[in-house]
């Protein structure tokens, strides 16, 4: 929207979009374009020749890519490093590979034959609802074109002279170079692709560099040595601020850097409340990587790693020894502390393509999440003795997706017997003292509550998928996102049954949803009685802090008055009203 400034006849332009990064940015724009990667599709007649021109492509691509993850490792960490390894496996993936070169064999050419199979798998992702699919769009998209540059001859926009206090802005940045960016020269970030989980924003919150991504952009893009202010805690971003906003938005960066510098000192701290109650942070992760970046930040464990990482990306499921390994390398980076794994979560908007029920009207009432596991018997198992033999390496505990009945409870311990025994039989190393858990995240889970904590070890609370079937709201469709709110009264009187049906049976209950890691909602959650909150590693130390600045009885005190209120926007106004840190 266009805003005039009082008499100033100079215009500013403000934009929201995804705060995928937090902080204030305040520089230059550079509006970063990659090169134009065009090629004849031409028929080849040597096509061993053009096998062999492939192949050196593709070891370029590896040594390059291999060289840019060490130079992350040493810059910002192992996980991220991990982030651009990725791009390795994709590119040596047996079918990925073997579809090339037998397109190659066919006579294409190279670079039309990388195209081709690349495309197939960018229209899956990118159809996708679900924004961890469509992050692989965009690592696979970073693939292709760096391997056409490669093939092509075309080399890379260098950002290496680009001066101090830079606000990048592009179409959208590839992780390939969002980590080579030097955060001592760009400030901040806006494209108008991208999400907050997408492997971009991951790297841009790791270089601590504040991000504002899917922003409505100009189509032509934005003009070089504009000023822009980048604001990655509100999403907003204001093109050419006039002085007042300018002056704002400086001392709101003076004052980001220094609550930096606050947080930090509660690295490794106890989770504990003003007046003494521990209470138990655990990490959300997807692998051994996260769970180290975790531990960095003295998290309590793993409170959920989701094991769909392993199911993704692939043409067929996992086996054993594959999930095996990667479970038992997330339980060792956890240091002796708890590794919650729950079971594979599709569906829905989670497509895996070896996993095909058909067209679902609507898939998120369809065949997702536990329902498939268990019509997926043996695909089952396999993930339960994988489990099991990584329980052996440390305390692990299975939390089980989307249960909306007892018999589905009863379903899983008999697989999980079945998986002990045929353990048993193969003389394998496994520990059976296992916990065994739910999720509840549906209507019927909390309804159902005091019977389900009955028979399980602990529930997990997840606020993403119970807001939005407790609310009727499509969690994924902007058309009414205004309705979906985890502050509602609705979503807060079912966590309040939840938690009070597993006190009554004596089992613990966590929150992995997104409402842990928001302090809004920090004082209501300890007031309730959570045990854990398991957060993104990111959070820790936020959410440690948050617990400190809250004693029981005044927390007791806020939970009351904001259980008596009706309305979404009256609870909501009253916890901003009393937000504290």
């Amino acid at each position: 929207m266009k805003l005039r400034n009082g008499d100033d006849a100079k215009m500013k332009t403000v934009w929201k979009g995804v705060a995928a990064s937090p902080g204030i940015g305040v520089g230059k724009v550079f509006w970063y374009r990659e090169r134009e990667l065009r090629f004849h599709a031409r028929h080849v007649a040597d096509t061993q020749m053009e096998l062999q021109r492939y192949r050196q492509a593709v070891d370029r691509f590896c040594a390059d890519t291999e060289a840019r993850a060490r130079l992350v490792a040493a810059t910002v960490g192992e996980e991220q490093a991990e982030i651009i390894r990725t791009h390795i496996m994709m590119i040596q993936d047996p079918y990925i590979h073997g579809q090339v070169e037998g397109r190659i064999s066919s006579n294409q050419c190279a670079e039309a034959a990388l195209d081709a199979v690349c495309s197939v798998f960018l229209s899956l992702f990118s159809n996708s609802g679900d924004e961890l699919v469509k992050q692989r769009a965009a690592d696979l998209r970073d693939v292709r074109d760096s391997m056409l540059r490669l093939l092509l001859d075309v080399s890379e926009t260098d950002l290496s002279g680009l001066e101090p206090g830079t606000v990048l802005a592009a179409e959208e940045l590839t992780p390939s170079v969002t980590a080579c960016i030097d955060p001592n020269l760009i400030v901040g970030i806006v494209t108008r692709k991208g999400g907050k989980t997408s492997h971009s924003a991951i790297l841009a919150r790791a270089l601590e560099i504040p991000a504002v991504l899917g922003v409505d952009l100009p189509a032509e893009g934005l003009k070089n040595g504009e000023l822009i202010v980048v604001d990655g805690l509100q999403g907003r971003v204001v093109l050419s601020p006039d002085e007042e906003e300018l002056s704002f938005y400086r001392l709101m960066r003076a004052d980001d850097l220094k609550e930096r510098v606050a947080l930090k000192q509660f690295t490794g701290r106890k989770t504990e409340t003003a007046d003494g109650m521990q209470v138990r942070l655990a990490a959300n992760v997807g692998g051994p990587e996260e769970t180290k970046r975790a531990a960095e930040f003295g998290a309590d464990g793993v409170g959920l790693l989701r094991s769909e990482f392993l199911y993704l990306d692939q043409k067929a499921p996992p086996g054993e020894e594959a999930q095996f390994e990667a479970y038992r390398k997330t339980v060792l980076a956890a240091g002796g502390k708890p590794v919650t794994i729950r079971t594979l979560d599709v569906g829905g908007d989670k497509e895996v393509p070896y996993l095909d029920f058909g067209n679902e009207e609507n898939p998120f009432l369809g065949c997702r999440a536990i329902r498939i596991s268990l019509q997926k018997k043996e695909m089952f198992r396999i993930q339960l003795k994988a489990i099991l033999r990584a329980a052996a390496f440390g305390e692990v505990s299975i939390l089980i997706p989307f249960i909306t009945s007892l018999e589905e409870i009863r379903a899983v311990k008999v697989q999980l017997e079945w998986a002990a025994q045929e353990l048993r039989e193969e003389g394998r190393q496994f520990n059976s003292e296992i916990r065994l858990g739910v999720m509840i995240e549906t209507a019927a889970a909390v309804v159902m509550a005091d019977r389900l904590a009955a028979e399980t070890d602990f529930f997990s609370i997840g606020t993403n998928d119970l807001t939005q079937y407790v609310l009727s709201v499509d969690r994924g469709n902007p058309k009414v996102a205004e309705f979906y709110s985890y502050c509602d009264p609705a979503v807060l009187r079912s966590i309040r049954r939840a938690v009070h049906c597993a006190k009554e049976a004596g089992i613990q209950v966590g929150m992995c949803g997104e409402a842990a890691s928001d302090p809004l909602l920090t004082p209501v959650l300890l007031s309730l009685g959570l045990d854990t909150f398991s957060v993104p590693p990111s959070s820790v130390l936020t959410i440690r802090r948050a617990i400190s600045l809250w004693t029981l009885p005044e927390a007791d005190a806020l939970t009351e008055e904001a259980f008596s209120l009706g309305t979404e926007r009256e609870v909501r106004e009253l916890l901003e009203k009393h937000r504290r840190g």
